[in-house]
């Protein structure tokens, strides 16, 4: 691996052949000061651009890695089984994977200043097959983080999306997948086109996005992916590339296509500052359609061909003979310089991942074998203890059955003798009963005859009671007719009295008018007369 800054290039690590250690995949942050390098066992390696000639320190990851996306201050891994995972933080070394979606299978992912974009395998059968040939495939687009300007794709500019979200209006994909600061690109073939297309969205400034017609001249957020008008007659698109604000794509045709800002001549093309409309890039004529690798850096776009060429522009360029240091298979922005991946033996990177792939298949295989084994081993002891233990417990039940059948007889015999002296209980109980019953009808015999003789005499004192009643009565009604008689005699001598009182009354009247001088004549002739109401 070498480092170029204008003609200067500087070896920085690696090791070639069929070791486990040889670098196969770069990766950096836009363009900040660290660049990754994932190992053909799938380990992380990390190294500072000022100090190149350290050794790279290991990341302590415990999954092997097969695709690895730097962001600013965050990294986004895909295990060799499909698992996608997120670090985040200032420090690489203090990284730590955060699982995302575990139920499903990735293969691709990009990132951006802060968002991030992923590829899922679309069906369970196509993620076998592909996982098995390391190969990737079509499926279903997630993005999350930073989503301020629309890079997320959405449908509306949003904060922040803590974690992956499907993204709409895409199909499903069948080629790259591409993030720059604050715009994405994803090549998608729809189920009803032959060829792959380009969809773009985010913030929409100095035509990043590839509109074809647009009033806005300032930039503005684009939430809704949209496709990136092309040649037609260039086929599909193969490769993308995204930057801080422009973008390339590479046809089926072999042709090269830029668009958006050209400050630092990072589109490979001269006359415009920016174009939102895609332009070709002039290539050199024994490079045209052998473009394998495309790599953007904020200002600068690198392309590195299937014999290990390196083509540059923009505000990094090499000018240097990279080709006496090998073939160029990857490429990366760091700090102002580019890094370059070089094969320093006849093994390519893709080889030397496939054959640490097949060791690792291999070591696993007999790691397998083994555990079998050990397990066969573990499963047979297990079955003599567990035969073992058969025996030692059929032996137990049996131990435990005649003694369960002894006490169960000595249970019985203890019931019949319970049983016998219960009959005899009943039997005694029975006797006194029947005993206690004639004493009980002795008893009440007793009582009523007693009750018959008291009842006689309360009829006796009853009826001398009723006679004495009676004579009271007739005494009481004897002295109540006295006492009338006596009363009515009462009354006969005071009417007497009275009458015997009214006529000494009248005989002192007459008296006193004999002595007033009436004549003797009148006298009689009152006499005579018949006597008036009072005299009576």
């Amino acid at each position: 691996m070498v480092v170029g800054s204008d003609s200067c290039f500087r070896r920085l690590a690696g090791s070639a052949g069929f070791a486990d250690v040889a670098p196969v995949l770069l990766a950096c942050g836009c363009d900040g000061p660290w660049v990754f390098m994932v190992t053909a066992g799938g380990q992380v390696l990390c190294s500072s651009s000022g100090a190149p000639h350290e050794l790279p320190r290991a990341l302590p990851w415990k999954v092997p890695v097969n695709v690895l996306a730097v962001g600013t201050a965050h990294a986004v891994v895909i295990a060799a089984d499909g698992r996608l995972f997120e670090a985040r933080g200032q420090q690489p070394h203090r990284w730590a994977l955060q699982p995302k979606l575990p139920q499903r299978r990735f293969f691709l992912a990009a990132c951006g200043d802060g968002h991030v974009l992923a590829v899922a395998y679309s069906s369970p059968e196509a993620l076998g097959s592909q996982l098995a040939e390391g190969m990737e495939g079509t499926g279903e687009v997630f993005s999350w983080g930073t989503g301020r300007a629309g890079q997320l794709g959405l449908g509306r500019p949003v904060p922040h999306v803590p974690d992956p979200r499907p993204v709409p209006r895409l199909g499903f994909t069948a080629g790259p997948i591409a993030c720059g600061m604050h715009h994405s690109l994803v090549a998608v073939q729809q189920r009803t086109q032959e060829s792959v297309s380009l969809m773009s969205f985010g913030w929409a400034e100095h035509g990043r996005l590839g509109e074809i017609a647009s009033s806005r001249e300032a930039g503005y957020a684009r939430s809704s992916p949209l496709e990136v008008a092309l040649p037609s007659e260039g086929g599909g698109v193969t490769l993308i590339g995204a930057g801080a604000q422009h973008s390339v794509a590479v046809l089926a045709s072999g042709e090269m296509w830029s668009f958006g800002s050209n400050e630092f001549g990072q589109l490979g093309t001269t006359g415009v500052s920016w174009t939102r409309t895609p332009v070709r890039v002039e290539l050199p004529p024994q490079t045209m359609g052998r473009v394998a690798r495309l790599v953007c850096g904020l200002t600068s776009t690198v392309a590195i061909t299937f014999g290990g060429e390196v083509l540059c522009w923009g505000s990094v360029v090499v000018s240097g003979d990279v080709g006496r240091h090998g073939l160029a298979e990857d490429a990366a922005f760091v700090s102002g310089l580019l890094v370059l991946l070089v094969r320093c033996s006849g093994l390519s990177a893709t080889e030397a991942r496939r054959a640490a792939q097949q060791r690792l298949r291999q070591r696993l295989q007999a790691a397998e074998e083994a555990e079998l084994e050990a397990q066969t081993r573990r499963a047979a002891a297990k079955a003599a203890e567990v035969a073992e233990e058969v025996a030692a417990a059929q032996r137990a039940q049996e131990e435990v059955e005649r003694r369960r059948s002894q006490e169960m007889a000595a249970a019985a015999l203890e019931e019949c003798r319970l049983a016998e002296a219960r009959a005899r209980a009943e039997a005694e109980e029975v006797a006194q009963a029947r005993a206690a019953q004639a004493r009980a009808r002795e008893a009440r015999a007793e009582a009523k005859a007693a009750e018959m003789q008291a009842a006689r005499a309360a009829e006796e004192r009853i009826a001398e009671a009723l006679a004495a009643q009676l004579r009271a009565a007739e005494l009481k009604a004897a002295e109540a007719r006295a006492a009338e008689l006596l009363a009515a005699e009462q009354r006969q001598a005071e009417r007497q009295a009275m009458e015997e009182a009214a006529e000494m009354e009248a005989a002192k009247a007459f008296a006193e008018e004999v002595d007033d001088g009436h004549d003797l004549e009148d006298v009689v002739a009152l006499l005579c007369s018949e006597p008036t109401g009072e005299m009576q």
